[in-house]
């Protein structure tokens, strides 16, 4: 090799950082693995670590469980306790409350608050998760399918569009807290329904 030659080499050579690893080689192999960085290279696109076959059958096993679980409470249980509710709510109580007091801040506050904290607790986590790591999907998070790791402002936007999901739900919950004491107060100005002199019972949930 020319001098001139050998000169380039090392001016590239010391541009880049060489790591060499201990290995065991043959008595017949002659080379050595060593590992390479390049600042000046091209990027090399990134890949999401995926779900392996067991976690992806764990995953879709858990969640028919739970979703099913969830299907089943609602109907034997949770759609017919607000059904009986809601027809009998001028002649129930809560816990010492009015039952229409219930009904009404329970339909325009409960259930938008629940959504909201729902929300925030998974989308939200998410997003915050995203815009700390500058990378999308956050690490330690698998994929089902190759998904190519993005960087700069489209992880960003996708960062502050989670964060922020559950601006809407939380709109509708302010929007219900001005409603929820009108609706309780004109139910509780409608004549009622229950027998005369007959005071409030306390609403006991049961399946029909």
């Amino acid at each position: 090799m020319s001098a001139q030659m050998r000169s380039i080499v090392a001016v590239r050579l010391g541009a880049i950082r060489v790591r060499t690893r201990n290995v065991k080689l043959g008595a017949e192999s002659p080379f050595i693995r060593i590992e390479v960085d390049c600042p000046d290279a091209p990027s090399i696109a990134e890949f999401a670590d995926e779900y392996s076959e067991a976690e992806r059958v764990r995953f879709v096993v858990v969640g028919a469980i739970a979703g099913g679980s969830i299907v089943t409470i609602s109907k034997l249980w949770l759609f017919p306790w607000l059904r009986v509710f809601s027809e009998s709510a001028d002649c129930q109580s809560v816990f010492g409350i009015r039952g229409t007091t219930v009904l009404g801040y329970g339909l325009f506050e409960g259930i938008p608050l629940f959504a909201t904290l729902l929300i925030i607790a998974t989308f939200g986590r998410r997003g915050l998760r995203i815009l700390r790591e500058g990378r999308l999907p956050p690490s330690f998070e698998k994929v089902f399918r190759p998904t190519r790791i993005e960087r700069g402002s489209k992880a960003k936007a996708v960062g502050y569009l989670q964060l922020f999901a559950a601006t809407p739900m939380l709109s509708l919950l302010v929007w219900g807290t001005n409603h929820a004491g009108a609706f309780a107060r004109r139910s509780d100005s409608r004549p009622s329904e229950c027998p005369a002199g007959v005071p409030l019972q306390r609403f006991t949930p049961h399946v029909r």
